[in-house]
């Protein structure tokens, strides 16, 4: 099936739809989409993963390591996975995966850019496939130890103070 007719089938209900309301008439409700292959979490046709015969998925696995020096300890590793559009019938061998090893960040972006954008595989996307880099390696490096976390942003105080 052609990409387009997929999307058309898919756009309002699937499984993967998250849809959050606001409080207010005006504001309205924004949908959402979880689906594997989707780095921005919008519910649009260029950023779907399954309506797309090829997408990009940038995960956070962790792993125990068995050799070395840090034996049995675990740790995170981020893993860049292509959709092949040839093995659009074996969705289980439809995905190539390859580990993005790197720790700066201008290196990533490169391994990301020479990987799919400098072999004629969706270069729209590389840009937010190297920002969910940077947020995953975030994450990796406050697990480890190396750095801090996140801060999460509290709510407007409400009363005097």
């Amino acid at each position: 099936m052609s990409d387009s007719l997929v999307w058309q089938c898919i756009k309002d209900f699937n499984s993967f739809q998250r849809k959050r309301g606001c409080t207010s008439f005006r504001k309205g409700t924004i949908t959402l989409s979880a689906e594997p292959g989707n780095l921005t979490s919008t519910n649009s046709f260029s950023a779907s993963g399954l309506a797309n015969s090829r997408s990009i998925a940038i995960t956070a696995s962790s792993a125990v390591v068995t050799k070395g020096k840090n034996k049995d300890k675990k740790v995170v590793q981020i893993v860049m996975s292509l959709k092949n559009a040839k093995k659009a019938n074996k969705p289980a061998q439809g995905n190539t995966a390859t580990r993005v090893r790197y720790t700066k960040y201008l290196k990533a972006e490169n391994c990301i850019a020479s990987q799919t954008a400098d072999n004629f595989y969706r270069a729209d996307l590389v840009k937010a496939a190297t920002k969910k880099w940077s947020m995953l390696h975030q994450f990796r490096r406050a697990n480890e130890g190396k750095s801090k976390g996140l801060v999460q942003k509290t709510g407007r105080k409400v009363g005097g103070k």
